[in-house]
Parts: C-alpha cells; sequence; structure tokens
C-alpha cells in the first residue's frame, strides 16, 4: 500500500486508495492452488485436492514430509517459489582468461609501445611492457606515502617512484619538451583539478610520432554512476584560472552521493573530516562516460591546436570499465628556416575578438600598413596547422586567431587586441547571430536554429568570458597595447603612440549594436550577463589600469 503512495504523493495529492476486484487476493489465491495442482501426479493431486483449507494453515516447516509438498516438479517450485538458490564455481581457466578484462585490453596496446617512456599514477596496475621499452614512474605521492594514504591498496604491487610532482601546481615541468617516446596516464584525469593543463603538457614532452596513451574509469560501470556529468565549461573555467588546489567543497557531490553515508545523521565535524580525506586522497573530481570524455578529449586537442592519429580507442561497453584511447603524437610541418623569415618581417599580431571593434580596427591596420597587412580569418580546426608562406615579407596580420595556436611567431611581436564591456558584446553577438548568421559556424547554426532567450544564450559556455577562448592564460602586461571600443577615441590615438605609427588613423565603428537592440534587454538580464562574466570583467579593469 505505502509503495505505491510513496511514487506518486510527491508530485500528486491522493484522494482515495483501494483494490480493485481485477486485483483482489483471491486471484493470487486460485493461481497457487490451481499452479500446484498441475504440478503433481494423479494420486499427489488427488490427495491434495481432498484437503480442508484449515489443513493447510500451520506453520510451513511441517508440511516438507508430505507427499504433496515433495512431489510438487521442479518447474512448478521455480513458477510459484517464495525464493531460489544457486551455487556456481569459478570456471577452469588459463593466466590470460583470469587477468581483468581491461588489463588485458591495455596489455594489447603496450605492445605497440617502444623507447623512452613516462608512466603517470602507474599505482597498482603498472604497465607490462615489451622488453624494448624503458619507463619512469612519476606519482604525486611516493610509495611510502601511498602505504600510509591507501591502505586498501595491495603495496607490493606499487612500483619504485622515480620523480614526485603535482599535475595541478607544476605541470610536469621538472621534463624538458620531446623528450619522451611514450607517455601513459591511466585513471588520473579524474583525480586532477585541471585535466586541460595535464593533457597539454603530455603533449608537451611526448617527441613527434610518440604515443600516449590514456585511459579514465566510464561512470556507468563504477561507483561514480549517480554522479552528473563534468561539463566543458566548468573544466575550461579552471583551467583559464590556472586552478592550482581543489577545495574540500569540490568534494560535496560523494558526501552527498555516498552509499555508506546515506539515511545517516553526520555531525558537522565528521562531515569536514570526510571531506578532508576526499581531498587527501584525490578522489573523483571529474566525472566522465565514454562519449562525454571523447568530446572533451578533442576540445582539448583542438583548442590547442595538436596535431594527432588515433591508433586505438576503446569504449566502456567493451571492457565494462574504462575508456581507453591511443594517440600519436603528429608533427606540425613547418620549416624552422620559414618561421625565422616571417619573424624578421612580422611586427604586429592583431586579435580580432568577435563583436568589439575588430572590423574597425582592420580598417585602420590596413590604412597604416597598407601592402604589408593582412587580414586571415582561417576556420578553428585549422588554426596553426595552415600554411603561413602568405606572411612572407607581410608587418601586420588580424584575425579572429586563437593566441596559442600561433605561439611560435611570438619572438619580438607586438601583440594587440581590443576589448568591449562583456554585457554589451554578449548583446551584439547574440542578435548578430540572429539575423545574420555564419552559415560555416556549427555554433551559429545551434544558435539561429534553437532562437535561445538572451539569458539562455548566456547560459551557453561558449558565451560566458569569452575573452580567455583567445587569449588564453594571458595577462594584460602580455600586449603591447589593448584598446577599449567604448573610448574608441582616445584608445586609438594611444595605439598609434605604442606601435610607433606616423599618425593617427580615424576609427570608424562599424556594425555598431543598436540602440534598439540594448533597450530590449532587460535590466535584470544585464545583471545576469555580468555575473556570468565576471572573470573576463576582472581582466579587462586591469587591463584599464595599464592602457585605458
Amino acid at each position: 500500500k505505502s509503495g505505491l503512495k510513496n511514487l506518486f504523493q510527491e508530485n500528486l495529492k491522493i484522494i482515495k486508495q483501494d483494490v480493485l476486484d481485477s486485483g483482489h487476493p483471491i486471484f493470487s489465491l486460485t493461481w497457487i492452488l490451481n499452479s500446484w495442482v498441475e504440478g503433481l501426479n494423479a494420486n499427489d493431486r488427488n490427495a491434495f485436492l481432498n484437503k480442508r483449507v484449515k489443513d493447510l494453515m500451520g506453520a510451513p516447516q511441517y508440511y516438507l514430509s508430505e507427499s504433496f509438498v515433495k512431489s510438487l516438479n521442479l518447474e512448478k517450485k521455480f513458477e510459484i517459489g517464495a525464493t531460489t538458490a544457486l551455487w556456481a564455481e569459478k570456471k577452469n581457466c588459463d593466466k590470460a582468461c583470469s587477468v581483468e578484462l581491461f588489463l588485458q585490453i591495455r596489455n594489447k596496446v603496450y605492445q605497440t609501445l617502444s623507447g623512452k617512456g613516462l608512466e603517470i599514477g602507474a599505482f597498482e596496475h603498472p604497465a607490462e611492457l615489451p622488453n624494448s621499452c624503458e619507463v619512469k614512474y612519476f606519482d604525486r605521492i611516493s610509495t611510502d606515502d601511498a602505504r600510509t594514504l591507501f591502505p586498501e591498496v595491495d603495496y607490493t604491487s606499487l612500483n619504485p617512484i622515480n620523480y614526485t610532482g603535482d599535475l595541478d601546481r607544476d605541470g610536469l615541468a621538472q621534463f624538458q619538451s620531446d623528450s619522451f617516446d611514450f607517455v601513459i596516464i591511466n585513471h588520473v584525469l579524474e583525480h586532477v583539478l585541471n585535466p586541460i593543463h595535464a593533457i597539454r603538457e603530455c603533449f608537451r614532452i611526448l617527441k613527434n610520432n610518440g604515443s600516449l596513451v590514456i585511459s579514465i574509469p566510464d561512470k556507468r560501470f563504477t561507483f561514480d554512476r549517480d554522479r552528473k556529468l563534468t561539463d566543458w565549461g566548468e573544466l575550461f573555467d579552471r583551467f583559464r584560472k590556472k586552478a592550482r588546489d581543489p577545495r574540500t567543497e569540490d568534494y560535496e557531490e560523494i558526501f552527498q552521493l555516498h552509499p555508506n553515508l546515506k539515511g545517516k545523521r553526520i555531525s558537522k565535524k565528521q562531515k569536514l573530516s570526510f571531506l578532508n580525506e576526499c581531498k587527501e586522497r584525490r578522489e573523483h573530481l571529474n566525472v566522465w562516460d565514454s562519449k562525454s570524455f571523447k568530446s572533451f578529449l578533442h576540445k582539448v586537442l583542438d583548442y590547442f591546436g595538436i596535431n594527432f592519429s588515433l591508433l586505438t580507442e576503446v569504449q566502456g561497453e567493451e571492457s565494462q570499465f574504462e575508456y581507453l584511447v591511443h594517440l600519436q603524437k603528429i608533427p606540425k610541418h613547418k620549416s624552422k628556416l620559414f618561421s625565422n623569415i616571417i619573424k624578421t618581417s612580422l611586427r604586429v599580431f592583431s586579435l580580432h575578438i568577435p563583436k568589439c571593434g575588430g572590423t574597425s580596427f582592420k580598417k585602420c591596420l590596413r590604412e597604416v600598413y597598407g601592402e604589408n597587412f593582412i587580414s586571415h580569418y582561417p576556420e578553428l580546426e585549422i588554426q596553426g596547422n595552415e600554411s603561413l608562406e602568405f606572411l612572407s615579407k607581410k608587418k601586420c596580420i588580424h584575425g579572429h586567431l586563437i593566441i596559442d595556436r600561433y605561439q611560435e611567431l611570438f619572438s619580438g611581436i607586438s601583440l594587440v587586441t581590443w576589448l568591449r564591456d562583456p554585457v554589451l558584446r554578449t548583446i551584439s553577438l547574440y542578435y548578430h547571430i540572429l539575423s545574420n548568421p555564419d552559415p560555416n559556424n556549427d555554433f551559429h547554426n545551434r544558435v539561429y536554429k534553437e532562437k535561445p532567450s538572451i539569458t539562455e544564450f548566456c547560459e551557453m559556455p561558449e558565451n560566458q568570458n569569452q575573452l580567455f577562448y583567445w587569449i588564453g592564460d594571458r595577462n594584460p602586461e602580455d600586449f603591447k597595447f589593448i584598446g577599449f571600443l567604448e573610448n574608441s577615441r582616445a584608445s586609438i590615438v594611444k595605439c598609434a603612440s605604442a606601435l610607433g605609427w606616423s599618425h593617427v588613423p580615424n576609427f570608424p565603428w562599424n556594425n555598431k549594436t543598436s540602440k534598439r537592440n540594448i533597450f530590449q534587454v532587460s535590466p535584470r538580464d544585464r545583471e545576469f550577463i555580468k555575473a556570468k562574466n565576471q572573470e573576463e570583467i576582472i581582466w579587462i579593469n586591469k587591463a584599464k589600469e595599464i592602457f585605458g
């Protein structure tokens, strides 16, 4: 009775609960009696049918020796039995068969590796590598510390640690770039606060054509199954903020869903102790399934413009435990000699952040540099991998360019950009997409199709603190000049002075957001947009102290 009521009473007002004739217990009674009779032989059936009801109302165990009970066939016992029992024994199999499935899959990948490698966080399952491999071990804590912190682990399976370090604090700074033939990082990224930075570091220390093996637990097959997936926006926000240390509150979800704590009264002191232990052990900060991690990984690789080849991919369904991927680092085919030629001519790298006056500034740059100016707006997917021959003898490049993709050009080059109030920028971008979407831009097409409200638009991670998508983790001091659209006349004068121009060009504010569109957004919605862009606002205020 209470089960059905509990199912609906939270959302419905219960008026009446009753048992219909079609669900009367007599149906159960007659079904059991008829099935029982069908499971007896002729003699026992007749004897059973001659029983009176009161003859069957004693304690059940008293009837176990009766003929009508002992002769009931097995099929009917299974059909109407109160419970069943099962006996089993472990199958006989060879050593290879007894190894857990996910380890078998990993070992097949390991056999393709060779050379000098680094295994990060090997813990109790270090890679079984071919004899041709030379491997060193990196972890956050030493083997002795692991014995203390993780008493449940068989410490005899732990290999000595060659290097200790904190991926969140220092990355892999103790290793030179392009120094390893392979890197293995199994079940580590879910523990770190900044997995985006960790992946970038792994690729940095890999040689060209080197191998990166990554695996993460698929939540569907682990104790994380009830936790929510960690989204890209949250992870990218940590990367932008250069997050270094997890907080106890980062483990709140584990506390709320821990099976051993459900239904128990926990004091504040006990809760704090639990959260501190989670932090000390670096329990899972991030939760993925195979699909979400694959999406996350590709976003990271796209963001940094990392060239790779997919050698192996294993979904969680196959291993019943983890998602595994084996990637090969592909070199960027760029001539060092040609890069030096570009560096000797290029003087200004101008970042055009969408809806921040970049179109107007482009006209100024063209006026100043003439034939030595070039406008470059490549698709995001190919940025940093395209041929740069067109830059030969050019002094200024300008476009929607992710700065990290062109890092190698920046030696001795002035970095400039223009900024705008994030609230006005967001409103301008919103109405621009709805009225004039770029047909080749997937994000534009999605917004144009879904037509979200301005607040829904701002809820999208792509529209929050958008500045950092383009500049990465740079500070205002890294720029030669930053202009501000709201004060464009004064800014263009300062720009001319900073870059040593012979004259001050006119700054024509093109694509200006109409006042009608601005006034359509309520003060409340503007405050909402402002709240979603606080990190960018803080950065812009610092920039104004230097360039304003």
